[in-house]
């Protein structure tokens, strides 16, 4: 009698499997790269369609080494694998092929070639395992690749083709690739910052990095803290053999991106986004709240990111599972790695506060009171601004400060009688203004190279006209910053 039931172990294989389509996807792009694939590209048709046989169908193809006719029967088998317990590559078990296909889809077919003119096929069907149709995994034999992925045929490859999909994450063909974009491109960042082109739909995939320390979308991006720490832990399985653990911080620009706009922050993974990237072979398994011992997350912890890599010689101390969605450490790899990332948080905590509290010691309020007490002495305004003030005579004034999308040091605007100005975060002189950097002599550099930019901007002008428009601008200028500061 056979150790395994097939009808009652293929139903519960596909209630024990993958949480996402992404997660069951990175498992194909690891087998991939582990044939040598340096371009895998992920196509789908059917979505959003209705009616029979109209469910959605996705392909993932590459151009790796591809497999004999044999070795393509034995990988469609349950931890059918020459590689079985290597742990040189991203697999270990043989398990991620079928386990990851039959979580989102009923049936699979598998294509490979050693020769574009010899494609052989086999297949693994769930209704027929059920029924008892299907016993075995079926003889590779010659075939042709579908028609609507053909035109991707590489020298050598493998293709997998998920059809009778009925578990996908997404049924919406946009927000499909939108989220499988994000968690492809955050998982294999490595290897596409090393060159391995990702593709859906024909549209490339780009690198994340949660540490944000590499280009990104937003203006400015994070620094990284100190050097990496270096662990060398000796491995559970063989106790003679050691492997490194590095760890690396980085923290985010709270200056520049506190007042982006909140669906920005929760785009860019800024919101909520405290944690630790775990990243196996180059490739993230896992994202949360690990290594932190008695320290509990907070609203600051947004603003630092860590990064801990290891490779597969240590998974028992990580306890990493055959479909790599998460880590369970040990208490012994917890004893090493947790005092340091520990210390480390708390502190990455504290700088991110202090940051929080010079913003909020930025905003002068006393220059704002000062201006409104002395514009009685001055000029009055233009026709048609209101007057702010309970006495009905001079100006209110108001100044802030927010990160903005342009050049301009600062904007301004004049509405219901207040004199609002708006100083820009991403500015290079921002640093300055507030406080955060630099000594007197910096700050004095700073102001002069700004008083030598409005000359310049004076005598830039394109006409007279424009030159003595200005001269009377910054004439006014100047007779109103003696005002103010006249005590």
């Amino acid at each position: 009698m056979s150790f395994v039931a097939e009808r009652q172990f293929i139903i519960a294989t596909r209630e024990t499997g993958y949480r996402t389509t992404g997660s069951a996807i990175a498992e194909l792009v690891d087998n991939a790269l582990q044939a040598g694939a340096n371009t895998v590209s992920i196509l789908t048709r059917n979505f959003e369609r209705t009616g029979d046989n109209n469910d959605p169908e996705v392909a993932v193809l590459d151009n790796g080494s591809g497999m004999s006719p044999a070795l393509l029967t034995v990988a469609l088998r349950f931890g059918g694998t020459q590689r079985f317990d290597d742990r040189t590559g991203l697999g270990r078990f043989g398990m991620g092929l079928p386990n990851s296909s039959v979580s989102q889809a009923r049936r699979v077919d598998v294509y490979s070639w050693l020769n574009p003119r010899k494609v052989f096929h086999t297949y693994f069907d769930v209704d027929e395992i059920a029924s008892g149709s299907l016993t075995d995994v079926p003889e590779a034999r010659l075939a042709a690749l579908p028609s609507w992925i053909a035109d991707k045929l590489t020298p050598t490859g493998t293709a997998v083709v998920w059809s009778r999909c009925d578990r996908l994450s997404f049924r919406r063909v946009e927000t499909f690739r939108d989220r499988l974009s994000a968690a492809l491109g955050r998982s294999f960042r490595y290897f596409i910052w090393e060159g391995v082109k990702l593709t859906i739909d024909g549209s490339a995939i780009a690198p994340i990095d949660p540490l944000f320390c590499e280009s990104r979308e937003a203006s400015s991006k994070a620094s990284r803290v100190g050097r990496p720490l270096l662990f060398e832990v000796a491995s559970q399985r063989i106790p003679e053999l050691s492997s490194k653990i590095q760890v690396r911080f980085s923290l985010l620009p709270v200056h520049q991106w506190t007042d982006l706009p909140a669906d920005e922050k929760r785009r860019l993974g800024i919101s909520k986004g405290a944690g630790v990237s775990v990243v196996r072979a180059a490739r993230e398994i896992a994202y949360g709240w690990y290594f932190m011992g008695q320290k509990r997350k907070e609203n600051y912890d947004d603003w630092w990111r860590c990064e801990i890599r290891f490779e597969p010689e240590l998974d028992e101390l990580f306890g990493v599972t055959h479909s790599k969605q998460g880590i369970r450490p040990t208490t012994e790899l917890e004893a090493v790695l947790a005092p340091s990332l520990e210390a480390i948080a708390h502190d990455l905590n504290r700088r991110v506060r202090n940051d929080f509290t010079a913003l909020k010691m930025v905003e002068p309020a006393d220059a704002s009171k000062m201006a409104t007490s002395k514009d009685r002495f001055l000029a009055p305004m233009r026709r048609g601004v209101p007057l702010a003030t309970r006495n009905g005579r001079g100006v209110d004034y108001k100044v802030s400060s927010r990160a903005l999308r342009q050049n301009r040091f600062f904007t301004s605007a004049v509405s219901k009688g207040r004199v609002s100005l708006t100083i820009n975060k991403n500015h290079p002189f921002f640093k300055l203004y507030s406080g955060s950097n630099g000594s007197a002599t910096d700050v004095r550099f700073a102001v002069d190279c700004m008083l030598l930019a409005i000359a310049r901007a004076e005598h830039g002008s394109k006409s007279t006209q424009q030159q003595e428009a200005l001269q009377r601008c910054f004439a006014a200028w100047s007779d109103n910053l003696a005002a103010f500061l006249r005590k």
